[in-house]
């Protein structure tokens, strides 16, 4: 049947394939010298391996010549990627991929050789305990690989560094009115979510306030430092902060109101499982020893009960 085939090709044939599995050695040998290529698979499983090869190498391809504009731009097409082109430096790159909708998509792996002081960084960043930026810098930078809409882009050689920037889920105003009528107003606070905890940072007057919260099955684990200056740059600022931490440790009942924004970043984002109450959230601290009532404030800035 081979024989016949190229016989009517006459000569005028590129290269030539079979697909078919388990083929006897005897006649794999006898295609060869026919100029016949035998692949030892089925046609599902090659058709698989080259679509994900296609899709592999089609940037790379493109941006190194061997793919044409037109094959490459009605390839990304059908697979929902619309690529940005730039001309850089006389050579044609896709500077990023989107989507239909203009969204973009994708993911990053990066290799990083780091000593313990960048490593324990990284530990903290990711983990939540840090928040602002990671600078990592490019001799510590060993690759990089990005996926866009489904695409990978070919592996880069780094001439920078790279600047990773927590962002809070919330920053905003936050206020908090104690029983006895007593307001903290004009304060800010921001939500971070980490792999491991939630850090909540509560700006008032010239005080910081950093709540670590790290919830597991059975127990909340929290840790708080508070940030005031030697000398405050006015007195009215030193007395609102005393008059706050006495009520807070002195296990005052307090209430929060949880509306707009912050609302949706506890409902949504914060912690999984929980339960939101509407409008107000009036919690009691009942007992005046200062780690529970940390503990309860804690809870009061997330805003939920346990479901």
């Amino acid at each position: 049947m081979f024989d016949s085939i190229l016989e009517s090709l006459n000569g005028h044939h590129r290269e030539c394939f079979l697909i078919a599995p388990g083929l006897p050695s005897h006649k794999a040998t006898h295609l060869a010298k026919q100029g016949i290529h035998y692949i030892d698979m089925t046609g599902e499983d090659f058709f698989d391996g080259l679509k994900s090869e296609i899709k592999d190498n089609a940037i790379a391809d493109f941006q190194n010549g061997k793919l044409s504009s037109d094959t490459f731009m009605r390839y990304c097409k059908f697979n929902d990627a619309y690529p940005v082109i730039e001309t850089r430096s006389d050579r044609t790159v896709v500077a990023t991929i989107k989507r239909a909708d203009g969204s973009i998509d994708g993911n990053s792996n990066w290799t990083v050789l780091a000593d313990s002081e960048l490593a324990e960084k990284m530990r903290n960043f990711f983990d939540g305990y840090s928040s602002g930026k990671l600078v990592i810098p490019k001799e510590n930078l060993q690759s990089l690989s990005f996926v866009l809409a489904g695409l990978p882009f070919p592996e880069e050689k780094f001439s920078s560094e790279i600047q990773l920037e927590s962002i809070p889920i919330y920053d905003g105003p936050f206020e908090v009115i104690f029983d006895d009528n007593f307001e903290v107003r004009g304060g800010n606070a921001r939500i971070f979510r980490g792999n491991k905890v939630q850090r909540i940072e509560v700006s008032y007057r010239c005080m910081e306030l950093i709540i670590f919260i790290q919830i597991q099955k059975h127990s909340v684990n929290v840790e708080i430092k508070t940030m005031t200056p030697e000398v405050f740059d006015r007195v009215s600022s030193g007395l609102d902060i005393f008059e706050l931490l006495t009520r807070l440790f002195g296990g005052q009942s307090l209430k929060i109101p949880i509306t707009g924004d912050l609302a949706i970043a506890m409902a949504d984002k914060v912690i999984p499982n929980i339960r939101m109450q509407q409008n107000i959230i009036l919690m009691y601290l009942m007992t005046r020893k200062p780690l529970k009532n940390i503990l309860k404030f804690v809870l009061l800035i997330l805003s939920m009960t346990t479901s």
